[in-house]
């Protein structure tokens, strides 16, 4: 009976691991030698910090900013299950391989060693965590660390087994920290005749968009550096993107993209350039309204002078 429950035992964790490349990848990038783990992820953080050299002047209120650099650090967590004695002490050797991943790799002179390269890694998750490569994301790791689920319990083999009389973790659980080496530009390139301002090709995913995704253009006004009037309408006026529309209810079939385009009062929403153009419009209105203002108020000045 036992020998029957055996053959039809079925991982469901490796299942939902494999299913959709659910699997968190290490790999050392002097060695090659990768890691698996499924990815049980329990938290998740990524942080960019911008950092900033700050200089005082007197009679300035504000201080001088001088950028310096971005900064991108990740750090996560993750639950990994054992579904046998044999599973779990296949998680204990992979944390343990982890764990030697933080050491740097040593080369002889003589009797003295030294160290010859630093202890980097390559990362990935899906989308997530991902490099401009299929090896993954670059990273100088701070640290990881694990720690049994004591109220999980262990396994506990006697010394006559296979396993020897060691205690092996049924679930572990692991924490990271790490500082992400950008391989590629990262930033807004410039067009040296218009001054206009694109999203650098190198990095069209960056940070963590599918590389085959398709949402369009994300902010689709873009001005040239040094003409306040763009400058002041783009901040002024945001055009709805292809993530802000929004799908036709399920009972109301779709019209088309003129119905789409169409408020409930029936009439057709301008387009980007035509809220442009009718900012412009607005604010040159509006400057000429000042001007007659003021001339009106030096003409009556002058009349009151003359009486």
């Amino acid at each position: 009976m036992a020998t029957e429950q055996q053959k039809t035992f079925t991982d469901l964790s490796t299942n939902y691991a494999n299913y959709g490349e659910n699997w968190i990848m290490f790999t050392h990038v002097f060695s090659g030698t990768q890691i698996y783990f499924k990815a049980f992820i329990t938290e998740y953080q990524d942080s960019f910090a911008s950092h900033w050299n700050s200089e005082e002047v007197y009679g300035r209120n504000d201080p001088i900013m001088t950028f310096k650099n971005t900064v991108r650090t990740l750090s996560f967590s993750w639950t990994v299950p054992a579904v046998s004695i044999d599973d779990a002490e296949d998680n204990l050797k992979r944390a343990a391989q982890l764990m030697r991943f933080c050491y740097p790799s040593y080369i002889k002179h003589g009797s003295a060693s030294t160290i010859s390269k630093p202890p980097l890694i390559r990362v990935k998750f899906r989308n997530l965590i991902k490099g401009p490569a299929t090896a993954g994301l670059l990273v100088a790791p701070s640290g990881f660390s694990f720690s049994p689920v004591v109220d999980d319990g262990f396994f506990d083999p006697t010394s006559e087994s296979s396993h020897g009389a060691e205690l092996i973790p049924k679930t572990l659980v692991f924490s990271c920290e790490m500082t992400v080496l950008h391989e590629e530009k990262i930033g807004w390139d410039q067009n040296a005749s218009s001054g206009k301002l694109t999203w650098s090709e190198d990095a069209s995913s960056f940070p963590f968009l599918p590389t085959d995704a398709k949402f369009g253009e994300i902010g689709s006004l873009t001005f040239a550096l040094g003409t306040a009037e763009k400058d002041e309408v783009n901040r002024s006026v945001q055009p709805p993107t292809d993530l802000q529309k929004e799908s036709p209810p399920p009972d109301k079939p779709h019209e088309g993209d003129e119905a789409d385009a169409q408020s409930a009062d029936g009439t057709t929403d301008p387009s980007p350039q035509e809220r442009i153009d009718a900012a412009k419009a607005a604010k040159k209105e509006e400057k000429a309204k000042l001007a007659q203002a003021r001339k009106d108020k030096k003409a009556l000045r002058k009349e009151g002078k003359g009486k």
